[in-house]
């Protein structure tokens, strides 16, 4: 290093030490020319200001030359003096070369990182950018150096921007910027706070993760709606890892199982759904579906089994288990299961309408084979017991043949009363329905029976406060409700016991009568209900399915018939019957009849006959011989018969003989023309014709004649003084005041 203590001028002063006149000149010859007097320069200021200066010379071909201008004060000096130092370079140049090798090697980084490098001044002002954050924004170098890296910011759920980063060290977070077409650009920022000669500036990096962000964006996406799937299913779903422990539950999966989903959480899954002891005994773990799958054995099982925790009461569920499998291993399963319960129960409820509507079927069937054969048996006994009659008529009372005749008569009443028992057991018994009440029918039967039953059994009434009128036979109706009685006594054995008889009014919508009177052809509406209770041994559900077969009976007792007729009955009077029965719990039976309308009236009694008047009646049968023994049988008490062997023929006639026909007796079951058209058009030709209906089928059998309704109805066969007695009545009753009225109620006649 030389050096040199020289004046303001540049003239060397006498001092201790090397310093010679010589110095100064060997310091500028080591300078270019150029640079002398900028030397001088510098040293004048120093010298003035008493301030360090330097000066860097570039010379060609050689190494950077440095000189340092120190002013340095001496005593008994009018003039401050300054020491010109001349430093050696070569390890300037050295440190010079290794700075640009590393300059061009960050250079070389910023140009093919593959994020974005920036730097901003502490007003945001970009002063460096690399290729990159080009790319990254949209805009050129050029434009982005007249920008702020604020005006690329843009307000997204993220963290704050750079700005909000200007403390002094290193900041990480995440930004949004929008690129130079409008888009938006998600990018994670690392920048460091430094102080450059004084001056703030921001240096950073930036990375687009908008690739990243959009997948992650997507999984949200997908993981909400996964979520929502699993919240809304209605089955259970549980995910169980490799060592059988809950990983997920959701929330059906908790409300079938009873239980917060949290709690079930890290618990073993045999414990809430296959447990590994059964009634004592360690199940194999062949045997257990969850170690199956888990292990390996199986990739899938399903089935039915019962599940639930210990501490919960258990149900029928069907589940399916999967293996949840990940790149070459397993890593759990996925339990689905759902509750069975309700399906069970209707499927129950199912089997037992099913049961009654066959029963319904069974008991249809034998009614229509006994009415079949009711009707054929009836036209035969019409005849038979006609002509007894007739013939009983002409011969004296005293003699043999009138007892053999009246026993033919007797004979014939009994098969008639056969005939009509089947009818009642198949539910078509014909009734004489009246008004009555039925709280005092109970009332009185229960009266009548208390005298009759054993004294270890009470018989209790608990009758409506208000009277429960029905149009029901009297007669038919108790012996029907008796059968019960008797039934429930029996049922209650030796041991103490009580029956019980309620009375109220219901009503019965669809649903009710779905699931208790299910094929009994009831319509919704207000019903009379009767309630026969008893404490006996009760009935299991297949002998539910079998009381009301004929001859059927759960006591190895009696003929099975009281039952059969009490069903008949009921039906007879359009309603119908529940049982409600468990084994050692006693039985209900329930029987329903249709109220009675608040404007219906007690029927009239009929009155005495009287003498015949000369009257003529047209009978309309398709057989031969109930016609002919009609015939005789009113010839013979007066009256002019016409005969017709079908619906047209007696049409016809009526046409003929116009207003001379007082009454008709049809039959309303006839091939051809039935007897209902037939009615039709017998009124539509005389509106105030009496027509007395006449059918070797039940009433409720014989086909309905719509608005239309007979005087009075014969059941085949019939004695003679009730065919007399019947129209008689008819003769006396008087027809509906006006024939317009029945106008409107048949309608246009059809063709």
């Amino acid at each position: 290093m030389n050096w040199a203590l020289v004046d303001r001028t540049g003239k060397c002063l006498s001092a201790p030490g090397p310093c010679h006149p010589a110095a100064l000149k060997s310091i500028l010859a080591s300078l270019p020319a150029e640079s002398h007097a900028e030397l001088l320069q510098l040293l004048q200021e120093a010298c003035a200001a008493g301030e360090r200066r330097r000066l860097s010379v570039m010379r060609p071909e050689r190494p950077l030359v440095v000189i340092d201008i120190l002013p340095m004060p001496l005593k008994d000096c009018g003039e401050t003096p300054a020491l010109i130092m001349l430093h050696d370079t070569a390890e300037f140049d050295s440190t010079y070369d290794r700075l640009k090798s590393v300059a061009r090697r960050n250079e070389a980084f910023l140009r093919s990182t593959m994020d974005g490098f920036f730097v901003v001044d502490a007003e945001c002002r970009f002063l460096e950018v690399n290729e990159a954050f080009c790319a990254m924004t949209g805009y050129t170098a050029a434009e982005l150096m007249r920008m702020k890296i604020t005006d690329l910011e843009v307000s997204v759920p993220v963290q704050d921007g750079v700005s909000s980063h200007t403390r002094t060290g290193l900041h990480h977070f995440p930004t949004a910027h929008r690129h130079k077409d409008g888009h938006i650009v998600y990018l994670e920022i690392s920048v460091n706070v430094l102080h450059d000669t004084g001056v703030k500036i921001l240096v950073g990096l930036a990375r687009d993760v908008t690739e990243r962000q959009r997948a992650q964006d997507e999984l949200a996406r997908v993981t909400r709606q996964q979520q929502s799937i699993l919240d809304a299913v209605t089955e259970g779903i549980v995910g169980l890892d490799q060592d059988g422990k809950i990983t997920l539950v959701n929330p059906a999966a908790a409300r079938l199982l009873g239980s917060d989903g949290g709690a079930l959480l890290g618990r073993s899954a045999h414990d809430v759904f296959f447990p590994t002891r059964r009634h004592g005994e360690d199940v194999a773990p062949s045997g257990c579906p969850i170690c199956r799958v888990l292990h390996g054995q199986a990739q899938a099982l399903s089935g039915e089994a019962t599940l639930g925790r210990p501490e919960h009461a258990s149900f029928p569920a069907e589940y399916s288990l999967a293996a949840m499998r990940a790149p070459r291993k397993e890593v759990g399963a996925v339990l689905v299961f759902k509750d069975l319960s309700e399906a069970h129960r209707a499927e129950q409820e199912r089997r037992a309408l099913e049961a009654q509507v066959q029963q319904a079927q069974k008991l249809e069937s034998l009614g229509m084979l006994a009415g079949g054969i009711a009707h054929d048996l009836n036209n035969i006994l019409v005849g038979v017991q006609g002509h007894a009659c007739l013939a009983l008529a002409d011969v004296p009372s005293e003699t043999a043949v009138a007892a053999r005749l009246q026993r033919i008569v007797e004979a014939c009443d009994r098969a008639s009363r056969v005939i009509r028992n089947i009818l009642t057991y198949s539910g078509h018994v014909s009734c004489d329905a009246t008004p009555l009440d039925l709280n005092k029918l109970v009332s009185d039967l229960a009266e009548f029976m208390r005298a009759a039953i054993p004294e270890r059994i009470r018989l209790e009434t608990a009758v409506s406060a208000t009277p429960i009128m029905i149009a029901a036979d009297g007669v038919q109706l108790q012996q029907a409700l008796t059968n019960l009685v008797v039934n429930a006594i029996e049922a209650i054995g030796s041991q103490p016991g009580c029956v019980t008889l309620t009375t109220e009014p219901v009503h019965l919508g669809d649903a009710d009568l779905l699931r208790g009177y299910s094929g009994q052809s009831l319509t919704p509406g207000d019903y009379a209900a009767l309630h026969v209770d008893d404490t006996g041994c009760g009935m299991s559900a297949e002998t539910i399915t079998r009381i009301f077969e004929p001859f059927f009976s759960g006591k190895g007792t009696g003929r099975g018939l009281g039952l059969s007729a009490m069903h008949g009955v009921v039906r007879a009077h359009r309603g119908g019957v529940r049982v409600q029965s468990e084994v050692g719990r006693g039985t209900r039976f329930t029987i329903v009849l249709p109220l009675l309308s608040q404007d219906a009236s007690a029927a009239a009694g009929r009155a005495a006959g009287s003498a015949a008047r000369e009257s003529f009646i047209l009978v309309i049968d398709d057989e031969t011989e109930v016609r002919e023994v009609i015939k005789d049988m009113l010839t013979y008490h007066g009256w002019h018969v016409l005969l017709a062997k079908d619906g047209d023929e007696g049409v016809e006639t009526l046409r003929r003989h116009g207003d001379a026909i007082d009454l008709v007796i049809l039959d309303m079951t006839m091939p051809g023309k039935s007897g209902l058209e037939t009615f039709r058009e017998l009124v539509a030709v005389r509106p105030d014709l009496k027509v007395i209906v006449a059918s070797g089928y039940s009433l409720e059998q014989t086909p309905r004649c719509g608005d239309l309704e007979p005087l009075a109805f014969l059941s085949k066969p019939f004695a003679m003084d009730e065919l007399v007695e019947t129209i008689r009545s008819a003769l006396r009753e008087r027809q509906p005041a006006a024939a317009d009225r029945l106008r409107e109620r048949v309608g246009p006649l059809k063709t």
